[in-house]
């Protein structure tokens, strides 16, 4: 009871405290209150006294002739008109000297002039309304460099580096704002060692102060303008760089620009220069590439169009690119005694200096993950450069005739002459863009098409379902030239007729996409080789699920179900399978003319040479996907964790991991201490399961195609046991490359044995990794494709007489 007592009046102790903590925070409050309303009664009292002022001026004489004078220069210079503006100007300046006195008006610094004058015109650009939207960004930088200009103690100023990997070049002549805009956005994003070379042609305006802003560069001033390719020619006899880069100084640079250039120009089989994505001011393409004609005539490719679409995202090798942004080995720069001076001051010297590069046996390549903003024709009115363009371009006729056969002969051949490439055109039709980690065929859709593109031919990949851009992937296929579709609204009928005989080889993968795309390849790519990508029978798999799931089927139905499959594949000139199995079913049902048109592609893999041995590992492994409802994937962990988990946890010590993207509710409520559900894991993270488990398991019921993850475990090294389905899909030995379990007690069995069994691990582990080495070594498997393709382009050539 005392106890209970004393505990009673801490707590009445306690809420007093908290009471008292309370009162004062009221108190305070209440003074704050009482501060704010002196304060209230003080404004009010100025208030009211300075309105007594107001009423007393205007009441006064001067106030009425003020009033009286302003409304005859409203009547006589209206707002908006170039005499109000010479009014304001004058009454600005008046200031000035009243102010600053007679002497400070006459005598004052370059640069307060120069400061004036940019203000002058940034003040007119605002009264004049009719042209704010079209010089708003100009105005803009015109604030931004009057900013510098009127502090002296600020400079621009760049890293030096010893040894530059780039030089970057380039010229100015007046458009100081521009200038400013341009050398700071190099400030900012310029990210591999460089020098910055600036070539000054005379500038008249306010570029000679700011260059005197600018530290740690090689300036050039020379005392007229030169032109373009003088000027040029003139920084790179300076450079010191291993590239030389033609900058524009209209151009904006954007973050990682120099790097990716010069990550292109390094990795990029004999490319000896490389030019980006130029974007208008306005938003719109300048070019992703440009082309040349047989009649000298140029062409930005998509010029004015959406730069963001997939046409001009892709990698690709051009004709030429512009020399407002170009990276160029500065050897063969040099081989090629630079920008040719016949064309001073300027106009295609850069599709010339192009061509030579091609005549050296380089390349030149278009590299769409650098974008630039141009502001084109800030150094020279657009008429001019059309009139050099125009005189040049009998010049540029006259040096190249010798490469007119090589050049594209009409404007109607965009398409083709949009990509020099030499490789034949392939279209490949599927779900989507294939996304390794989905599993369902796609890491052996992804490694087929990256295969086709590093084999030389030109892809196009178009998705016939879900047209997300996935990312990373999408961009990684860019990459290797292959271009990907996306977004909403594709419409593959349109896209057909767009490119209608484009294609030497369309490429469809998956029965559905097959039926739903035959009619319209067949009608406008006629004279295309069709090739059909079986990835897996999927009747094969509706008939064994249903026969888990305990649905008679008739077999009258199941020999349909496999019929109506393979009469869609008999429509294409040739056909492709995963297995050995699924190809003699093929021949077996489908009573195909040429058997030999029928050939088997697997899964490329390569082995990872496993580190952790038998004694550093423990536990049981699952990997698999799990995209559609009741899918094989899901299916097999139920039965495991079901009927086999529970008897092997009673012989051995051990959990379950069950790894794989997108496990629905049924998998997730499986989670426990001895079963883990971690969902997806990215590669790298997956390299350790696969290291520090000791036995993979592959318990499918029902499934068509090829065991994928199998595979890939195989290859890392974990020795596995699988289900006799599993086997004969591989055509894999039981004791030789896995343990193959035909029941559910020889699954608790051989799991046991095989996690007990050090030397018959190691065995089993010794096989797998000769089996990946023999059947999917990467190399050997795209010298599979390609003989694959190139007899079905033969077959196009004797059918049609190419």
């Amino acid at each position: 009871m005392e106890r209970s007592l004393g505990e009673t009046n801490k707590h009445v102790q306690s809420f007093e405290g908290e009471v008292a903590d309370i009162w004062d925070l009221i108190t305070q409050k209440d003074a704050k209150i009482k501060e704010i309303e002196e304060e209230k009664d003080r404004l009010s009292n100025e208030n009211s006294r300075i309105n007594a002022e107001l009423n007393s001026i205007k009441s006064s004489v001067t106030w009425k002739m003020v009033m009286k004078w302003h409304s005859f220069i409203v009547r006589l210079l209206p707002q908006g008109t170039r005499r109000r503006r010479w009014y304001d100007l004058g009454i600005i300046e008046l200031r000035k000297i009243a102010n600053e006195g007679m002497g400070r008006f006459w005598w004052k610094k370059p640069k307060e002039q120069i400061a004036m004058s940019t203000e002058r015109k940034i003040l007119e650009t605002f009264q004049d309304r009719t042209e704010v939207s079209e010089k708003s960004l100009e105005t803009f930088m015109g604030y931004q460099l009057l900013h510098l200009l009127s502090q002296p103690d600020i400079k621009l100023s760049f890293p030096k580096f010893e040894e530059p990997i780039v030089s970057i070049i380039t010229l100015t002549f007046n458009k100081a704002a521009f200038t400013y805009q341009h050398l700071e956005s190099i400030l900012a994003h310029t990210d591999v060692p460089y020098e910055l070379i600036i070539v000054d042609n005379g500038s008249t305006d306010e570029t000679t102060y700011l260059l005197d802003r600018v530290e740690n560069v090689t300036i050039i001033k020379n005392d007229e303008n030169s032109g373009f390719i003088k000027g040029c020619n003139q920084g790179a006899n300076k450079a010191k760089g291993k590239y030389l880069l033609f900058l524009n100084n209209d151009v904006i640079v954007t973050p990682g620009w120099l790097s990716n250039l010069v990550k292109t120009i390094e990795n990029y089989p004999k490319c000896g220069a490389v030019g980006c994505k130029l974007i208008w001011h306005n938003g719109r393409l300048q070019e992703a590439g440009s082309i040349i004609w047989s009649d000298g005539s140029a062409l930005g490719y998509g010029q004015g169009d959406n730069p963001m679409r997939p046409e001009y995202s892709y990698l690709r090798e051009v004709d030429y690119c512009s020399g407002a942004c170009l990276l160029v080995r500065k050897d063969l720069f040099q081989s090629l005694g630079g920008f040719d001076e016949r064309y001073i001051p300027a106009c295609y010297e850069d599709s010339d200096l192009c061509l030579g590069i091609w005549g050296l046996g380089y390349k030149v390549v278009f590299q769409p993950n650098v974008v630039v903003f141009h502001y084109e024709s800030m150094s020279g009115s657009y008429e001019k450069a059309t009139v050099l363009m125009e005189a040049n371009r009998s010049k540029f006729i006259a040096k190249r005739k010798d490469l007119r056969d090589k050049l594209h002969p009409s404007p109607n051949n965009v398409l083709i002459a949009r990509d020099i490439r030499q490789g034949n055109r392939i279209l490949v039709l599927d779900d989507r863009v294939p996304v390794p980690y989905l599993g369902s065929g796609y890491p052996r859709a992804y490694c087929m098409l990256k295969f086709l593109a590093e084999l030389g031919y030109k892809v196009t990949f178009f998705p016939l379902g879900n047209a997300t851009p996935w990312q990373p992937y999408t961009n990684e296929f860019q990459q290797s030239g292959i271009e990907v579709f996306y977004g909403v609204r594709l419409d593959f009928s349109q896209f057909a007729k767009d490119r209608a005989d484009y294609y030497d080889l369309i490429l469809v993968s998956r029965p559905h996409n097959m039926e739903k795309t035959f009619d319209t390849i067949k009608r406008f790519f006629s004279k295309a080789i069709l090739l059909y990508d079986a990835e897996a029978m999927s009747s094969i798999r509706e008939i064994l699920k249903a026969k888990v799931k305990g649905i008679e089927l008739k077999e009258d139905d199941a020999e349909a179900m496999i019929n109506k499959e393979i009469d869609i594949m008999k429509k294409a000139d040739w056909i492709i399978t995963v297995s050995e199995r699924e190809r003699r079913t093929i021949i077996e049902k489908g009573g195909l003319n040429n058997i030999n048109n029928i050939v088997v592609w697997g899964h490329p893999v390569v082995v990872k040479n496993p580190e952790n041995g038998f004694h550093e590992r423990k536990d049981i492994l699952f990997v698999g996907g799990f995209l559609a409802q009741e899918s094989p994937n899901e299916d097999a962990v139920l039965y495991f964790v079901k009927d086999v988990f529970p008897r092997l946890r009673k012989e051995i010590s051990c959990r379950f991991f069950i790894i794989g993207i997108n496990p629905p509710d049924s998998i997730k409520k499986l989670s426990s201490s001895s079963i883990i559900v971690t969902g997806y894991v990215d590669g790298k993270d997956l390299r350790e399961y696969y290291e520090n488990c000791r036995v993979f398991v592959v318990p499918h019921r029902f499934s068509a195609g090829i065991p994928l993850k199998l595979i890939e475990a195989m290859s890392f090294g974990i020795p596995s046991v699988v289900s006799e389905l599993t086997a004969l899909q591989l055509d894999l030995t039981d004791g030789a490359e896995v343990l193959v379990a035909k029941s559910t007690e020889d699954f608790v069995q051989k799991i046991i044995k095989l996690y007990r069994n050090e030397k018959l691990w190691y065995q089993i582990q010794r096989n797998a990794i000769g089996y990946v080495r023999e059947r999917c070594e990467p190399e050997i498997m795209k010298t599979r494709l390609n003989d694959i393709i190139r007899k079905g382009l033969q077959m196009k050539n004797e059918t049609f007489k190419l």
